[in-house]
């Protein structure tokens, strides 16, 4: 998939291995990036830098630690790069494919 301004990446649950975290900012700015191994869908390993911010920050994180393997739903946002998202997220992006596949 090609990543075009202004359209959003796809949405996907993936399982992820924290390689490094870095926690920014404080209160309702705060935030979250690093890197991460994630295993893929069809089962192959990515290596890939991570950011999530706002509530989806709060909800992860405690869990966000060196090591610690975590499912979360995420966005790509590159080739190599994702958001962590909520569960409305991926449940919007698998109702917006099931409608494009009807309409095909």
């Amino acid at each position: 998939m090609k990543y075009n301004k202004g359209r959003a990446g796809p949405v996907s649950m993936n399982a992820m291995e924290i390689l490094s975290v870095l926690h920014c900012g404080s209160g309702t700015s705060a935030y979250a990036k690093g890197d991460a191994t994630l295993k893929k869908a069809n089962g192959e390993f990515k290596n890939v830098t991570y950011m999530v911010q706002g509530g989806n920050y709060e909800f992860h994180r405690e869990r966000l630690v060196v090591g610690q393997n975590i499912r979360v739903p995420v966005r790509w946002t590159g080739a190599s790069s994702v958001t962590i998202v909520d569960g409305k997220a991926l449940d919007k992006f698998r109702a917006e494919q099931d409608e494009s596949r009807e309409a095909a």
